[in-house]
């Protein structure tokens, strides 16, 4: 016992050094401010923070290294960590995979040349598939050797505009079905950490996908409930069943209102920000509780989603210099709050 403690000492003492790197609040506004991309770029590799951060030819280079340097980040703390809590580490890490095989589903779909793609290949688990232009009915059956194929394969059929929806909200579920798999021989303190971090975020992504289909799908409750992801922080089998079975719009938002996710939908614009504010609410709550964990997995947790906001804020700043949207049109989106712009909060969110 002794032992793990001092190795998440180690652990939460080069966490406490990454984080520092962390862009403050300042050097977002000005990187927003910023009408060129090459000058965000030049702007970034100013603060030394990325190492690789040199000279690119476009966005999506410069996405690439982001991505490395993301995934480098949590290489660097998976050393720190042995048996289950490594395990976890490598469940985590797999997200990475299944983004890239739903930017090839999405590809497929609109009907987009794979070879537009920045790889032409898929490793997914031991096995490389090849990406050639094919229907998503062909490319599931070259699956077959892999986990996914089996969540996949009765959805490869479906009419184009709900098969999306379908594999994703799959892929999803997997996933975190995964992730808290991993957890199973974690201390209840551990465990408990991970309820009160990632539970959140799969209370987030359970009502925003069910949201989704309810709006634009017009699921059966039994449909979205068999996609709902169980291990959540205040959604239990029950609260979620309730949730699912909600016969209107204003049902479904009304139950919403009662719970400590009422600020998701506030406003008139009631979906236009929602994916936002749930950010949002996840980055500032694992800000406040990332200096409370010592001597567990706390920390880690919060560093891990905050590692994401940071890098998406970057994404979205990259992109909006891309297409010179103006500076507060670009705030409105960012994961931190910066500023008082007409819909870049609700209740801070």
């Amino acid at each position: 016992m002794q032992t793990m403690i001092n190795k998440f000492a180690a652990l939460n003492a080069k966490i406490d050094h990454m984080y520092g790197q962390f862009l403050k609040d300042d050097d977002i506004l000005l990187l927003a401010g910023k009408q060129d991309l090459e000058d965000v770029f030049r702007r970034v590799n100013d603060y030394g923070f990325l190492a690789e951060f040199d000279a690119f030819e476009n966005v999506y280079d410069a996405q690439d290294v982001l991505k490395a340097y993301e995934g480098g980040q949590v290489n660097k703390l998976t050393h720190f960590l042995t048996g289950p809590y490594k395990e976890f580490m490598q469940a985590y890490t797999r997200s990475e995979e299944m983004n890239r095989l739903k930017l090839v589903l999405r590809c497929l779909r609109f009907h987009k040349n794979v070879g537009d793609l920045t790889f032409n290949q898929l490793v997914l688990g031991k096995q490389k598939i090849q990406l050639k232009n094919e229907t998503i009915a062909q490319f599931v059956d070259r699956l077959k050797m892999t986990k996914y194929y089996r969540i996949l394969k009765p959805y490869q059929n479906e009419e184009e505009d709900v098969i999306l929806f379908y594999m994703e909200m799959n892929l999803d579920k997997l996933y975190y079905q995964d992730l808290l798999g991993a957890t199973a021989k974690f201390s209840k303190e551990n465990k408990d950490w991970f309820k009160r971090i990632f539970g959140r975020k799969i209370d987030l992504l359970n009502i925003l996908w069910m949201a989704r289909a309810k709006k634009y799908y017009q699921l059966l409750p039994e449909e979205i409930m068999n996609f709902c992801i169980l291990g959540g922080d205040y959604y239990n089998y029950k609260r979620l069943s309730d949730l699912c079975y909600t016969k209107s719009e204003g049902e479904f938002l009304k139950r919403i209102a009662q719970t400590p996710y009422a600020f998701l939908f506030e406003g008139e614009d009631v979906y236009l920000y929602s994916h936002r504010r749930a950010s949002r609410f996840l980055y500032y709550y694992c800000k406040s509780q990332i200096k409370f964990s010592k001597g567990n997995m706390g920390k880690l947790f919060c560093y891990l989603i905050l590692l994401e906001s940071e890098m998406n804020d970057l994404r979205i700043l990259f992109e909006s210099a891309r297409f010179h949207i103006d500076t507060e049109d670009k705030l409105k989106y960012l994961t931190r709050h910066l500023g008082h712009i007409e819909g870049s909060e609700v209740n801070g969110y």
